[in-house]
């Protein structure tokens, strides 16, 4: 038995010699094979060729037919069946089958063979059949020999269709998927090219990352050459090879001829270990009492968690949505899923979210309409290796932030805007606003109620009022007030600022934001929200004199400056020189002083009188000398006399000087040309302008209140009366001062301006 090894070198049988007819050749006995098909339809006396569905399978057999010689005597003669490149021998070669010659009546029978499966080549090629005939006495004759060609083309050629889980369309499973589909994960195959019934199909599985082995089921037989083929994934196996994720399937077909085949891959995504379960509805935490959001709530947390369920596992996440409003928690660590704190046991709850007040006006304007109260619908999944879904039974949750009634032009807007903005003072704040260092821990808010017509109350007799601390952004702070019930909402309501933390009050800028509510259901209280209002709380080292009044003048050259400063002929010559010294008082560069000089005539009546501070306002209008503060001025300086307070010789000091010039001493103190004495008084006060406010020094007189007595500052005494009648005391001034002689220029004292007011 023996295969052509080269197709196109063969010749047709009858170009050969030893298919020339001889003596031992006998024409009657033509080979035929009825499976057989002629290579070329229209000449099909050439060659024949046998596909592999139309081979027997195995334990089967191929029926091969050959003409009866014409002088066979029945019983006695017997025909063998050779498979041969090169004529037989019928004494070497093996025979692979026999036929005992019959006859029905007179007329010889069909010799036929049936060809054993183990006996027919399993490769392609051509191949040579040889039947020999031998009679009783020995004489022996052979057929024509039969050319056939056998294509054992494997299953579906080179493309064998692949399996197909048709009731998966998404190619998701989960093992809950798949026990309620008869515990077998179902993979259907088409027929594919060249299908024979008796093909056997082997279905094959692995995972597919990483890469594991490759498992397979019991193969299936091919019914039909058109049929589709089912190879059902027995559960348990999946569950044995602990498959997840993305799975890999295949088979193997084999044909009759033992010809395998590999088909394509289809993945598939699978959850066989651990599948999530129990899950709950969401959880929403610091509700009121009766299990609803309300305003109160919504203003200060609201959190929703998802409870714990079964076989959660690191990676799982979150996709929730609450009245279409959506949110994502996760993906899940191992501390979510094995508490520390609790073992063995994940998180209660094992995600959370916590949600602003902005998310819960998202979630309640899905209930439309513009309704402000009404029930959201929560549900959320579970995903596992971004694939599986598990969905929560669904959580209704109450929300009710209707607000308190009241004009509001704009309903839209959940803030409010028309609640006016707080005031907030302390006792001795000389702008709203701003709280001096002695007030940060005595401050007060003030709330008007009315809108800004001043009229019309926006709330009503018995709404609540809280005042709450919020960062610059108005994110909240918390409560520092307590809870206050409006009684007139015609009047101003006053509350008390408390410190967050309970403590004094730092200084520094602080915002608040008023909360004006109404009972909407028992304990319960929506509250809407006013505008930030942003205040400062004042440090010592915030404002010129660190909050204390400002210290008074020094009269540089004056004689007895410590007890009763007088300013002589002799020293008046240079004018008045007024120091402010500005050491340890927080004066910065850029701050701007301006020093009031006060005259006052020795005339009769109106004469300001420093035990009683009668006359106090009578003095005139003062000359306004303006100095503004540069780094320079902050240079230490030493320059110091005891009479002047302060530092001790060598001490740093920081001062500056005005002059008053002699010749306005003259001016206002003495006159041209009335004829006063050269006698009078000169007061000196200044203030600090700093960020468009000024910081005054201590006032020329304060009344007696009951505790201390009546104060004033220091003034100077003025007295350049020279010796002589007091009657030419003024021509005689008049004409020095008219002539300039013996008057120093003021022009050295750099940035004073001197000016009448």
């Amino acid at each position: 038995m023996g295969k052509e090894p080269n197709i196109a070198e063969r010749k047709p049988y009858h170009e050969e010699p030893f298919f020339q007819p001889t003596s031992e050749q006998s024409s009657d006995m033509i080979i035929t094979i009825p499976v057989a098909k002629p290579q070329d339809p229209a000449n099909p006396g050439e060659d024949y060729y046998i596909e592999t569905p139309d081979l027997p399978v195995a334990g089967g057999t191929l029926e091969i037919r050959c003409a009866p010689y014409g002088e066979q005597a029945a019983d006695d003669d017997v025909y063998f069946l050779f498979i041969k490149d090169t004529k037989p021998d019928t004494d070497i070669d093996p025979v692979l089958g026999t036929f005992t010659a019959s006859q029905t009546g007179t007329t010889p029978d069909t010799v036929v063979f049936d060809l054993a499966y183990n006996d027919i080549p399993k490769t392609d090629g051509f191949y040579r059949i040889w039947v020999f005939w031998q009679s009783l006495v020995g004489n022996e004759f052979h057929s024509v020999p039969y050319w056939v060609e056998l294509d054992y083309t494997e299953p579906g050629g080179k493309e064998l269709t692949p399996i197909e889980f048709r009731d998966y369309p998404s190619n998701r499973a989960t093992a809950e998927d798949i026990a309620n589909n008869g515990n077998v994960l179902r993979g259907y195959v088409a027929a594919y090219k060249f299908q024979a019934i008796g093909d056997r199909l082997t279905g094959m599985f692995r995972n597919m990352n990483p890469p594991g082995p490759w498992e397979s089921i019991t193969p299936v037989a091919v019914s039909g050459i058109r049929d589709t083929t089912i190879l059902d994934f027995p559960l348990e196996a999946l569950l044995g090879a602990n498959l997840e994720g993305d799975v890999e399937f295949k088979y193997i077909a084999v044909d009759k001829a033992q010809n395998p085949a590999e088909s394509g891959v289809t993945l598939m995504h699978l959850l066989i270990r651990n599948v999530p379960s129990g899950l709950q509805p969401l959880v929403f935490t610091e509700t009121a009492a009766d299990g609803v959001i309300y305003e109160e709530q919504a203003r200060k947390q609201v959190r929703v968690g998802v409870p714990p369920y079964v076989n959660p596992a690191v990676g799982d996440v979150i996709d929730g949505t609450i009245e279409g409003q959506r949110f994502f928690l996760g993906p899940l660590t191992n501390d979510d899923v094995n508490d520390p704190s609790n073992p063995g046991n994940p998180k209660d709850p094992i995600a959370s979210l916590l949600l602003t007040y902005a998310d819960i006006r998202d979630i309640v304007d899905g209930f439309g309409g513009g309704a402000q109260q009404g029930t959201a619908v929560g549900t959320y999944k579970v995903i596992r290796l971004d694939e599986f879904e598990f969905s929560s039974p669904a959580k209704n949750q109450g929300i009710n932030l209707i607000l308190p009634p009241g004009p509001d032009p704009d309903p839209d807007n959940p803030e409010h805007r028309k609640i006016r903005p707080v005031v907030v003072r302390g006792p001795d704040s000389t702008e709203d606003n701003v709280v001096p260092p002695a007030d940060r821990d005595n401050s007060t808010a003030i709330l008007d109620f009315r809108l800004a017509d001043g009229t019309t109350p926006i709330f009503a007799a018995g709404d609540l009022v809280e005042l709450h601390e919020v960062s610059e952004g108005g994110t909240e702070i918390g409560l520092v007030s307590a809870r206050v019930s409006v009684v007139n909402p015609n009047q101003d309501l006053s509350i008390a600022v408390l410190p967050l933390p309970p403590g004094p009050r730092p200084a520094g800028v602080a915002y608040f934001r008023p909360w004006v509510g109404r009972q909407v259901a028992p304990g319960v209280v929506n509250f809407a929200l006013g505008p930030v209002t942003r205040v400062i709380y004042q440090s010592g080292d915030d404002i010129p004199g660190g909050g204390d009044p400002l210290p008074e003048v020094v009269f540089r050259n004056a004689l007895n400056r410590d007890t009763r400063p007088a300013l002589n002929l002799a020293r008046g010559q240079d004018g008045a020189l007024i120091r402010v010294y500005i050491d340890e008082k927080n004066i910065k560069s850029g701050d701007f002083f301006k020093v009031s000089v006060y005259y006052n005539q020795r005339t009769n009546g109106g004469v300001f009188d420093p035990g009683t501070g009668g006359n106090a306002d009578d003095l005139g209008a003062p000359e306004i000398f303006s100095y503004t503060i540069e780094d320079r001025d902050l240079q230490p300086k030493d320059d110091w006399i005891p009479e002047d307070g302060g530092s001790p010789p060598g001490a740093d000091r920081f001062f500056f000087n005005v002059r008053v010039p002699y010749a306005t001493l003259i001016t206002r103190i003495i006159g041209v040309s009335n004829g006063q004495q050269g006698y009078g008084s000169l007061w000196a006060t200044y203030s600090v302008h700093r960020d468009g406010k000024d910081y005054p020094s201590i006032p020329r007189y304060t009344p007696a209140d009951g505790t201390d007595p009546a104060k004033t500052i220091k003034y100077l005494i003025v007295d350049v009366r020279p010796p002589g009648t007091g009657a030419s005391i003024g021509s005689t001034f008049t004409q020095r001062l008219l002539s300039g002689s013996r008057w120093k220029s003021s022009a050295r004292w750099r940035r004073f301006r001197f000016r009448h007011s």
